[in-house]
């Protein structure tokens, strides 16, 4: 089985947000994955997001 963390990185969205610093905020991107592999018992696929926080400047400060 081949784990997400080993597949080609992609850009598949990105947004422009502003939010405070220590706030409650919530930012909802959506995107949409084309062709994706299903999921089946026998074949499970696993799909690995990961969400950067950038500064104005572009900068990387968080992510998840």
């Amino acid at each position: 089985m081949k784990l997400p963390e080993e597949g080609k990185l992609e850009l598949l969205a990105s947004s422009p947000a502003t939010v405070l610093p220590m706030s409650d905020a919530v930012v909802e991107l959506a995107f949409e994955v084309a062709n994706p592999d299903l999921w089946d018992v026998d074949h499970p696929n696993l799909y690995l997001a990961r969400v950067v926080l950038a500064d104005a400047a572009g900068q990387d400060i968080d992510d998840v």
